[in-house]
């Protein structure tokens, strides 16, 4: 997806490393092929649109500066969920005072909304000046691995062996794409 965007080609490593975690993250997210449902799917296709966000932001962000680039992606996205809300959700549920002035709320919309989202997205524009579209996704990849460690510690759920695999595939499809070329190629 990257060449045709970018015009620089996946790296051998790259394309090894992403294929890999992709097994892992299939292994990690789902005990069976027949459980996948609709939510599943429309996960699917949001990993596809922040992948071509990530290839995206990786060819933009060299030539913009980052803290405009990550303000007209938040207003577009915030502005898409508002409507996608009012369409979708039961939006007068929200807009309660009872509900919206809690402090528990409140506390949870402005982590979310200035440290999850905003400086974790100022970070990986600024970081994607100078990293290759492949290592970031592989980065982003690690994400569904912590959940489940931090799942594990703090909530004491069980890791299948499938979980396991997943995770150790992930991390290895991030070591395999850093390694260096002529390590996996000697042979040749």
């Amino acid at each position: 997806m990257a060449k045709p965007i970018l015009k620089t080609a996946i790296t051998p490593n790259g394309l090894i490393g992403v294929t890999m975690a992709v097994i892992g993250l299939y292994l990690l997210a789902f005990t069976d092929f027949h459980s996948i449902n609709t939510g599943d799917l429309l996960a699917f296709l949001c990993a596809i649109f922040f992948a071509l966000q990530i290839v995206y932001t990786g060819k933009y962000s060299p030539h913009a500066n980052p803290l405009l680039l990550v303000a007209i992606q938040l207003s577009a996205v915030s502005l898409l969920s508002f409507f996608s809300a009012l369409q979708f959700e039961p939006w007068k549920e929200v807009w309660r005072a009872d509900i919206l002035f809690k402090p528990l709320v409140l506390v949870t919309l402005l982590i979310t909304s200035l440290l999850a989202t905003t400086l974790a997205f100022i970070a990986q524009t600024h970081v994607q000046k100078v990293a290759h579209p492949t290592r970031v996704a592989l980065i982003f990849a690690m994400e569904p691995v912590f959940a489940a460690l931090a799942d594990y510690v703090w909530f004491g759920t069980e890791l299948s062996w499938r979980a396991m695999l997943g995770c150790l595939c992930i991390l290895a499809g991030m070591i395999v794409a850093e390694l260096p070329r002529s390590l996996l190629h000697r042979h040749k």
